[in-house]
C-alpha cells in the first residue's frame, strides 16, 4: 500500500482502503506518519465514538462495511495510545483511551485498559 503524507497539513491519503485491523501493530513506532493516524483515531473516538476496521482511501470517511474493532482490538489500540501518551506526555491520546475504556465498559469489559490509564494519569500529577 502506499501513501502520500502531507506534514504540514497532518493528513495522510492511502492509494487503497487503510485496514487498521491488520495496521494496529505498526502504530506502536514512534514517528510522524503514526502520529496523524492516531490523530484521526482520536478524532474518530471523540465524535463516533467507536473505530471501525477499514476506512476508504482518505481516511476520513467510514467503509460500508459499519464492522467495529473487536474487543481485543480495542484494547490493543488503547495500549498503543497509552504508549503514545507517555512518550509524548499528550493529554489528547491519553483522553482517548479513557474513552475507549469507557466504550468496552459499557459493554461488559476494558477495566485493565481504564486501570492502565489511571496509573498513567497518576504518574503525570
Amino acid at each position: 500500500m502506499s501513501e502520500v503524507v502531507n506534514y504540514d497539513k497532518l493528513e495522510i491519503y492511502f492509494d487503497k482502503d487503510f485496514l487498521l485491523y491488520k495496521e494496529l501493530e505498526n502504530l506502536r513506532e514512534i514517528n510522524q506518519r503514526n502520529f496523524i493516524i492516531l490523530d484521526r483515531l482520536c478524532k474518530k473516538i471523540d465524535v463516533a465514538k467507536r473505530v471501525l476496521k477499514i476506512y476508504d482511501k482518505d481516511f476520513l470517511t467510514k467503509k460500508e462495511s459499519q464492522e467495529e474493532l473487536s474487543e481485543r482490538e480495542y484494547i490493543k489500540l488503547g495500549e498503543i495510545l497509552l504508549i503514545w501518551a507517555q512518550e509524548k506526555k499528550d493529554w489528547k491520546f491519553l483522553n482517548s483511551v479513557f474513552k475507549l475504556g469507557d466504550l468496552l465498559f459499557s459493554r461488559g469489559g476494558g477495566e485493565q485498559l481504564s486501570l492502565k490509564a489511571e496509573k498513567v494519569l497518576e504518574e503525570w500529577k
